[in-house]
């Protein structure tokens, strides 16, 4: 028997045994979009988003800064019965190809009434346009469902936004 077709009757076993067994394909689960039309500065001040269950905020307590690390704080509640598995945060401009830049977020403290709150720090790259009109990407995922938002921020000229740059 050549080894084509040997190779080809093993295949073909394989997949009968997957067919019988019951391997699954794993379901990606539905994405929400979480938006608002309110103006905010993630940078200046928190900015909140919800879906009158859901809410989500989003900091920089530091405000924002080019090529160096700084804080970014996330605070949601309303996600009962929920388990969030996974917090990131991707920093980037609307029709601009920022490259990958996304982040990881860990838990800060424990769940409360109030919610929780991730954290970590994220780096910004310079935009060579000059560009200064950031939005960060943020998304939650949790055992039935991806939530996405976006906030918008800023950086000051001289490289931080404070409440003096506005």
């Amino acid at each position: 028997m050549s080894k084509t077709l040997l190779s080809g009757l093993l295949l073909l076993a394989m997949g009968s045994l997957a067919v019988v067994f019951g391997v699954k394909e794993k379901k990606t689960p539905p994405t929400v979009s979480l938006s608002s039309s309110v103006s905010c500065d993630a940078a200046i001040t928190a900015c909140l988003l919800s879906d009158g269950q859901r809410l989500i905020g989003l900091h920089f307590p530091d405000g924002a800064r080019y090529l160096k690390p700084f804080d970014v704080v996330v605070r949601i509640g309303g996600f009962d019965g929920e388990k969030i598995k996974k917090v990131t945060i991707e920093p980037g401009m609307r029709g601009m190809d920022m490259g990958a830049n996304r982040f990881n977020l860990h838990l800060l403290d424990n769940p409360q009434n109030s919610g929780m709150r991730f954290g970590g720090k994220i780096i910004l790259p310079l935009c060579i346009s000059g560009r200064n009109d950031w939005q960060a990407s943020l998304r939650i995922e949790t055992e039935k469902t991806i939530y996405e938002s976006r906030f918008s921020f800023h950086v000051a000229k001289q490289g931080v936004a404070t409440e003096l740059s506005r």
